[in-house]
């Protein structure tokens, strides 16, 4: 056996054993407190949850926001022309790629269609990186980099072995690649190297210090980036989003399961993560799609979207599990909101409402 075949086998034995562990301790840093997950509610406790006699929750009364609350609106929606569109990233520029079926597409911010990028492969998340331009895609087992003016020039093997496993999302900071993998229900994130050479799991759980393992019971788990090159984890099983520093440190979690409009309602969710400018966190969530924002606290700051922005959710047996009934977030560098509905394959731009638009809404309904 080869050094390098030996170096190998030994790395693939750290992954497989570390499961969702790591190599790395987590802890608060950067001054900001670590919250503990809220107390869990069980469904239905919630007052907005409420039962027909022999029809389970009415989801149409779940499903109503307090306008008051919403603080965007759609600005914007374009079809991507995609059978099974999944994921969503936006360049400085405002452009929105889009990751699906075999490839990815790129489309103005107007949404004219401006380029398709084919992979032999079914395209499962899209990042582009701020600092190259190129654009990284993940197909369900391997990434692909694309130049920043078009053009494959890479490509790699996940670096995780396992039947089961498949990449959900992907992103990149301070010089690293980072992979979100699903596997028989756990979730796991790797930091990487720019050529896919190295790997390591980024945090260790520690449920006693608020490090809780990810959960998924439907196959998302999302990554996001902050402008200090923090990473955002949709750990969407424990109903909570995580904030990690690229190292692996823990810098903050929260979340809750309920139906109320500031938790996180069914299985699993948010499905879906991205980080504001000025450091909020937008999230997504499937089932009853909802799009909010929170402060690092865990409070809900604004809503940005109620389900009757969005389709219906596709039907059981879809037959392709990542096209589910969820969304995808992006978010531009002006602060608009970009939303992927992955059960039509169409983009929403949500702009803040401005004082000009409610002054115009209420002329309007003069």
């Amino acid at each position: 056996m080869s050094g390098r075949e030996s170096k190998e086998n030994r790395r693939r034995f750290l992954l497989r054993a570390a499961g969702a562990g790591a190599l790395l301790g987590a802890g608060a840093a950067g001054g900001i407190v670590v919250h503990r997950q809220m107390p869990r509610a069980r469904a239905g406790r919630g007052v907005t949850a409420r039962l027909k006699p022999g029809r389970g929750y009415d989801l149409e009364a779940l499903a109503q926001v307090d306008p008051a609350l919403i603080g965007y609106r759609r600005d914007l929606r374009f079809s991507t022309g995609m059978k099974a569109a999944r994921g969503l990233a936006v360049t400085e520029a405002g452009e929105v790629l889009v990751a699906g079926d075999h490839g990815y597409a790129r489309f103005s911010a107007t949404g004219e269609a401006l380029l398709a990028e084919p992979i032999d492969d079914s395209a499962r998340a899209v990042w582009w990186d701020s600092e190259s331009g190129a654009v990284w895609v993940a197909g369900e087992r391997r990434v692909y980099r694309f130049a920043a003016t078009g053009g494959l020039e890479a490509q790699w093997p996940m670096p995780y072995e396992g039947a089961h496993a498949r990449i959900t999302s992907i992103a990149t900071s301070a010089g690293a690649v980072f992979l979100a993998i699903e596997e028989r229900r756990r979730g796991h994130v790797l930091r990487c190297s720019m050529d896919g050479e190295t790997a390591e799991p980024l945090f260790e759980p520690n449920p006693e210090e608020g490090v809780l393992p990810i959960l998924s019971p439907s196959p998302y788990v999302d990554l996001g980036v902050t402008s200090e090159g923090h990473i955002l984890v949709g750990n969407l099983g424990q109903c909570q989003v995580q904030l990690f520093s690229a190292t692996g440190n823990l810098l903050a979690a929260w979340g809750r399961s309920s139906f109320a409009i500031d938790g996180f309602c069914g299985c699993c969710n948010p499905v879906c993560v991205a980080a504001l400018p000025d450091g909020r966190v937008v999230t997504g969530e499937k089932g009853l799609k909802r799009v909010k924002i929170y402060r690092t606290s865990g409070e809900l700051d604004v809503v940005i979207a109620a389900p009757a922005e969005f389709s219906a959710a596709a039907q059981a047996g879809e037959p392709d599990p990542q096209k589910l009934k969820g969304l995808d977030v992006a978010v531009r560098s002006d602060g608009a909101v970009v939303v992927l509905d992955q059960t039509d394959a169409t983009v929403h731009v949500m702009l803040p409402v401005t004082e000009a638009d409610s002054e115009f809404q209420i002329v309007g309904r003069a």
